[in-house]
């Protein structure tokens, strides 16, 4: 008597997502290469509930390998990093990230000051940049006045009320 084997073959297809905090909800990759990676980063972590893999090139990112069962590219608020050893978003000064650059992103459409630079500020009325801001700078002698959203003189401006060492 021959025995027979039903053998039942799971495929799972995943598709990788990234976090659009101006649509508030994850969005597929643009670009096959950036899926190829996040998959590759996530492939040993889909079963685990809840985990979250710190992106090893940004801070301030990571991937939420379970969003859907599906890897979902997402960064803290400005101002936080990803602690990986807490699996959160934590203040800035609370945990030293080496070697990865601190990226500003859009969370909104308009113009937004760069707090580390008085005289330059962030551009984000595109949505052709994925709430990717580009960096713009006043000219010399003036510095970026957030609440008017200009470039203002310096000399215009009273001491008592300028925020940054710079100007």
């Amino acid at each position: 008597m021959k025995k027979m084997f039903r053998t039942t073959l799971i495929i799972l297809v995943t598709t990788t997502l990234w976090f659009n905090f101006i649509e508030t909800k994850c969005l597929q990759k643009n670009t096959k290469r950036e899926a190829n990676r996040d998959q590759y980063i996530c492939r040993n972590q889909l079963f685990e509930p809840g985990r979250k893999v710190a992106d090893p090139e940004n801070c301030d990112c990571y991937y939420d390998c379970n969003y859907r069962q599906q890897p979902c590219y997402m960064c803290c608020p400005n101002g936080q990093i990803f602690n990986p050893k807490q699996g959160d978003c934590v203040l800035r000064s609370s945990f030293d990230c080496k070697n990865q650059p601190h990226r500003y992103r859009c969370e909104g459409r308009g113009l937004f000051a760069m707090h580390e630079n008085c005289r330059k500020y962030w551009d984000c009325r595109s949505n052709d940049n994925d709430g990717e801001p580009i960096e713009e700078s006043c000219p010399d002698n003036y510095h970026w006045n957030d609440w008017q959203k200009i470039c203002r003189k310096d000399s215009e401006i009273p001491l008592s009320s300028r925020t940054c060492s710079d100007v």
